[in-house]
């Protein structure tokens, strides 16, 4: 019995472990899409930063606000202030490709 709760607590040691390592890969789930991205047939550009904000800049003219994944993780919520949300889906994602589609009218970026 005595040889028995020592392994029980190391197994119960490396389960804790395991979930703290898996929580904190969680926390990276977007990190993909935090990049300056432009489309590259216009003067458009879309900056997602890390802290949750990004700048949307058409032919110099900048719109700012508040973005975050839905939590399917299928979409892009943007909110300016003031403003209602816009979720745009998430119809691709690469090291140097975003596309999102609004209502069936796909937008492709790449990255910066």
């Amino acid at each position: 019995m005595l040889r028995i709760i020592p392994i029980r607590i190391a197994f119960f040691a490396i389960c804790l472990g395991c979930l703290g390592l898996l929580q904190a890969c969680g926390t990276d789930h977007y990190k993909p899409l935090e990049y300056k991205w432009r489309i590259p047939s216009d003067e458009v550009t879309l900056e997602l930063n890390a802290d949750s904000t990004f700048v949307l800049s058409e032919r110099n003219t900048p719109i700012k606000g508040t973005w975050k994944l839905s939590d399917d993780n299928k979409s892009i919520i943007f909110k300016e202030p003031g403003k209602h949300e816009k979720a745009l889906q998430i119809k691709l994602i690469s090291k140097t490709k975003l596309t999102l589609s609004d209502n069936g009218l796909d937008q492709e970026y790449i990255r910066e």
